[in-house]
Protein backbone atom coordinates (compact mmCIF):
# COMPACT_ATOMS: atom_id res chain seq x y z
CA UNK A 1 0.00 0.00 0.00
CA UNK A 2 1.30 3.33 -0.97
CA UNK A 3 -0.78 5.19 1.76
CA UNK A 4 1.33 7.68 3.42
CA UNK A 5 0.08 9.00 7.00
CA UNK A 6 0.86 12.89 8.83
CA UNK A 7 -0.48 14.53 11.73
CA UNK A 8 -2.94 17.29 10.41
CA UNK A 9 -2.23 20.96 11.09
CA UNK A 10 -4.24 24.05 11.10
CA UNK A 11 -4.04 24.48 7.46
CA UNK A 12 -6.08 21.34 7.23
CA UNK A 13 -9.39 22.22 8.21
CA UNK A 14 -11.26 22.25 4.53
CA UNK A 15 -9.07 18.94 3.61
CA UNK A 16 -10.86 17.56 6.74
CA UNK A 17 -14.43 18.70 5.98
CA UNK A 18 -14.52 17.50 2.83
CA UNK A 19 -13.39 13.89 3.79
CA UNK A 20 -15.99 13.96 6.52
CA UNK A 21 -18.71 15.66 4.76
CA UNK A 22 -17.79 13.33 1.91
CA UNK A 23 -18.04 10.07 4.14
CA UNK A 24 -21.09 11.07 6.07
CA UNK A 25 -23.11 11.41 2.37
CA UNK A 26 -22.29 7.72 1.88
CA UNK A 27 -22.34 6.29 5.10
CA UNK A 28 -25.14 8.36 6.63
CA UNK A 29 -28.21 8.38 4.02
CA UNK A 30 -31.06 7.26 5.57
CA UNK A 31 -29.57 8.20 9.19
CA UNK A 32 -29.13 12.14 8.58
CA UNK A 33 -31.53 13.93 6.77
CA UNK A 34 -31.22 14.69 2.73
CA UNK A 35 -31.34 18.54 3.12
CA UNK A 36 -28.64 18.38 5.43
CA UNK A 37 -26.20 16.31 3.81
CA UNK A 38 -26.65 17.90 0.66
CA UNK A 39 -26.56 21.26 1.86
CA UNK A 40 -25.84 21.83 5.41
CA UNK A 41 -22.76 19.30 6.09
CA UNK A 42 -20.19 20.78 3.95
CA UNK A 43 -20.40 24.42 6.15
CA UNK A 44 -21.05 22.95 9.43
CA UNK A 45 -17.64 20.19 9.30
CA UNK A 46 -15.41 23.30 8.04
CA UNK A 47 -16.95 25.08 10.91
CA UNK A 48 -16.47 21.89 13.02
CA UNK A 49 -12.64 21.52 11.86
CA UNK A 50 -11.73 25.13 12.15
CA UNK A 51 -12.89 25.17 16.01
CA UNK A 52 -11.52 21.86 16.49
CA UNK A 53 -7.94 22.18 14.74
CA UNK A 54 -7.71 25.96 16.37
CA UNK A 55 -8.17 23.64 20.42
CA UNK A 56 -5.63 23.61 22.57
CA UNK A 57 -7.31 20.33 23.51
CA UNK A 58 -5.33 17.34 23.70
CA UNK A 59 -5.77 15.53 20.30
CA UNK A 60 -4.03 13.26 17.59
CA UNK A 61 -5.43 13.35 13.78
CA UNK A 62 -4.08 11.57 11.02
CA UNK A 63 -4.70 11.79 7.52
CA UNK A 64 -3.66 9.19 4.83
CA UNK A 65 -2.90 10.20 1.46
CA UNK A 66 -2.25 7.91 -1.11
CA UNK A 67 -1.32 10.62 -2.70
CA UNK A 68 -4.34 12.18 -2.32
CA UNK A 69 -6.25 12.53 0.89
CA UNK A 70 -7.54 9.20 1.34
CA UNK A 71 -9.19 9.05 5.00
CA UNK A 72 -8.30 10.52 8.13
CA UNK A 73 -8.84 9.03 11.91
CA UNK A 74 -8.93 11.74 15.06
CA UNK A 75 -8.55 10.97 18.73
CA UNK A 76 -9.17 12.96 22.08
CA UNK A 77 -8.55 12.26 25.80
CA UNK A 78 -12.22 11.19 27.07
CA UNK A 79 -13.62 13.78 29.32
CA UNK A 80 -16.17 11.68 30.46
CA UNK A 81 -13.84 9.12 32.24
CA UNK A 82 -15.70 6.30 30.69
CA UNK A 83 -12.15 4.90 28.39
CA UNK A 84 -8.64 6.41 28.60
CA UNK A 85 -9.71 7.94 24.58
CA UNK A 86 -12.31 8.66 22.24
CA UNK A 87 -11.95 7.82 18.73
CA UNK A 88 -14.04 10.67 17.25
CA UNK A 89 -13.83 9.81 13.95
CA UNK A 90 -12.83 7.58 11.49
CA UNK A 91 -12.98 8.01 7.80
CA UNK A 92 -12.56 6.95 4.70
CA UNK A 93 -13.14 8.04 0.69
CA UNK A 94 -16.14 6.41 0.12
CA UNK A 95 -14.30 4.96 -3.17
CA UNK A 96 -11.28 3.53 -0.91
CA UNK A 97 -12.94 1.69 1.50
CA UNK A 98 -12.46 -1.93 1.90
CA UNK A 99 -8.88 -1.46 1.23
CA UNK A 100 -7.06 -1.54 4.15
CA UNK A 101 -7.10 2.51 4.94
CA UNK A 102 -9.26 1.89 8.30
CA UNK A 103 -7.41 -0.78 10.02
CA UNK A 104 -4.34 1.28 9.23
CA UNK A 105 -5.36 4.54 10.23
CA UNK A 106 -7.09 3.28 13.51
CA UNK A 107 -3.99 0.87 13.96
CA UNK A 108 -1.52 3.51 13.90
CA UNK A 109 -3.76 5.46 15.97
CA UNK A 110 -4.51 3.14 18.67
CA UNK A 111 -0.30 2.78 18.64
CA UNK A 112 -0.03 6.26 19.42
CA UNK A 113 -2.74 5.62 22.28
CA UNK A 114 -0.48 2.76 23.92
CA UNK A 115 2.60 4.96 23.52
CA UNK A 116 0.93 7.84 25.55
CA UNK A 117 0.50 5.23 28.22
CA UNK A 118 -3.55 5.03 27.37
CA UNK A 119 -4.99 1.63 27.80
CA UNK A 120 -8.54 1.50 26.44
CA UNK A 121 -10.48 3.68 23.89
CA UNK A 122 -14.22 3.88 22.48
CA UNK A 123 -16.07 5.57 19.81
CA UNK A 124 -19.76 5.81 18.58
CA UNK A 125 -21.31 4.17 16.35
CA UNK A 126 -24.76 4.86 14.52
CA UNK A 127 -26.35 1.44 14.58
CA UNK A 128 -27.83 2.01 11.30
CA UNK A 129 -24.85 1.75 9.80
CA UNK A 130 -24.17 -1.78 9.43
CA UNK A 131 -21.13 -1.84 7.64
CA UNK A 132 -19.12 0.95 10.42
CA UNK A 133 -20.64 -1.49 13.22
CA UNK A 134 -19.79 -4.74 11.44
CA UNK A 135 -16.24 -3.34 11.10
CA UNK A 136 -15.52 -2.23 14.71
CA UNK A 137 -17.39 -5.50 15.75
CA UNK A 138 -14.52 -7.47 13.45
CA UNK A 139 -12.28 -5.63 15.68
CA UNK A 140 -13.62 -7.56 19.09
CA UNK A 141 -15.35 -3.89 20.31
CA UNK A 142 -17.86 -4.53 23.12
CA UNK A 143 -21.04 -2.55 21.96
CA UNK A 144 -22.34 -0.80 25.25
CA UNK A 145 -25.23 2.37 26.09
CA UNK A 146 -27.56 1.72 22.96
CA UNK A 147 -29.25 4.88 22.90
CA UNK A 148 -31.96 6.99 20.43
CA UNK A 149 -30.24 10.59 19.91
CA UNK A 150 -31.19 13.64 18.03
CA UNK A 151 -28.29 14.43 15.46
CA UNK A 152 -28.70 17.35 12.85
CA UNK A 153 -32.63 17.13 13.37
CA UNK A 154 -32.65 12.96 12.85
CA UNK A 155 -33.36 10.91 15.65
CA UNK A 156 -30.92 7.61 15.29
CA UNK A 157 -30.01 5.07 17.75
CA UNK A 158 -26.01 4.63 18.71
CA UNK A 159 -23.97 2.92 20.68
CA UNK A 160 -20.77 2.70 22.05
CA UNK A 161 -17.96 0.26 20.78
CA UNK A 162 -15.33 -0.04 23.62
CA UNK A 163 -12.09 -1.79 23.44
CA UNK A 164 -10.20 -2.25 27.13
CA UNK A 165 -7.45 -3.52 25.80
CA UNK A 166 -5.40 -1.32 23.05
CA UNK A 167 -2.52 -4.13 22.09
CA UNK A 168 -5.07 -6.77 21.54
CA UNK A 169 -6.69 -4.06 18.87
CA UNK A 170 -3.78 -2.79 17.38
CA UNK A 171 -2.85 -6.82 16.53
CA UNK A 172 -5.93 -7.24 14.99
CA UNK A 173 -5.62 -3.98 12.86
CA UNK A 174 -3.10 -5.10 11.51
CA UNK A 175 -4.00 -8.58 10.73
CA UNK A 176 -6.77 -6.61 8.87
CA UNK A 177 -4.45 -3.74 6.73
CA UNK A 178 -3.64 -5.40 3.11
Amino acid sequence: MGVQLRDATDADAALLARLHADSWRAAYRGIFRDQFLDHEADAERLAHWRERLSSADWRQILIAEDPDPAGFCAAYLDSAGRCDALIDNLHVRPNLRGRGLGPLLLGRMVERLIAAGHRSMFLWVFTDNAPALRFYQSLGCTLEDPAEIEVFGSVTREARCVWRDLPTLANACRARVR
